[in-house]
């Protein structure tokens, strides 16, 4: 206890150069701890817009009401290049083979490009096919993606996850609501719009032809053929005057009698 209070007595007695240099070494491990806490906060910003930036590529089963769907996206906000994906065990379906995935280059090449927010989709397997009891088709699938971002010199990314089908086991899908509907009936009018902009340009096309095929003047093709032919000096062809009506009641004039022939 006595060397404590002669020890605070003797830090009370410090004169105004000691007072001096204790603040300065106070000083200096602040500005040590600003610049460590600096260069963190650096490092976290830096990470965070590389992770904002990147391209982010996930695979997943998507469920309808009958059909499992194989789903590929990119929902980064960059581009996605050499994508490639394995799965354990190999993906099999209860369809009929040839399977959709193993027709696509996709998943059997990889996708040298994968633009963001788009998405490339493969029917499965049909839903009682693979939640029936007696199916023996794995519910369970390790994905291991790689793939590379804007800058090439960069390592690729490597993501590794489990798909799990039970997941979806006894799910209900959520029922239509407005945007949904709306959406609908909006695929409907383009679909009709499309439709209608086709007739209309087959029917432009076919009255087009025929009006090349309609000789000039409204006369048939017939017709044109049957006119005769006329040489290059010929004038207009004369009209024949058809002959008057004689009017009824009234007699033909008398022809006159020729004069005899003088004798010699």
């Amino acid at each position: 206890m006595d060397l404590v209070v002669s020890r605070s007595g003797e830090f009370l007695t410090l004169d105004a150069v000691s007072w001096s240099a204790l603040a300065a070494i106070v000083t200096v491990f602040v500005y040590v701890a600003l610049l460590i806490y600096a260069v963190k906060q650096v490092g976290e910003a830096r990470r965070l817009r590389e992770a904002q930036a990147r391209p982010f590529v996930i695979v997943d089963f998507e469920p309808t009401s009958w059909l499992l769907q194989l789903v590929v996206r990119n929902i980064g906000q960059t581009a996605a290049y050499d994508v490639s994906m394995t799965f354990n065990p190999p993906l099999d379906s209860s369809l009929p083979k040839p399977h959709a995935w193993q027709e696509s280059s996709a998943f059997t090449e990889g996708i040298p490009l994968l633009p963001p927010h788009r998405k490339i989709r493969v029917a499965f397997d049909s839903v009682y096919g693979r939640y029936e009891e007696k199916s023996s088709l794995p519910m369970r699938y390790d994905v291991a993606l790689t793939y590379r971002g804007p800058d090439r010199r960069a390592k690729p990314h490597r993501d590794h996850y489990v798909l799990d089908l039970n997941v979806h086991r006894g799910t209900r899908l959520p029922e239509a609501g407005i945007p949904e509907i709306a959406k609908a009936v909006e695929s409907i009018k383009t679909a009709i719009e499309a439709s209608s902009h086709r007739s209309l340009r087959a029917q432009a096309s076919s009255a087009d032809f025929t009006t090349l095929r309609q000789p000039q003047g409204g006369q048939s093709r017939n017709q044109v053929r049957k006119a005769p032919a006329k040489s290059a000096g010929a004038g207009p062809t004369p009209v024949k005057k058809a002959p008057a009506a004689k009017p009824s009641g009234t007699k033909a004039p008398a022809r006159k009698a020729s004069a005899p022939p003088e004798q010699a």
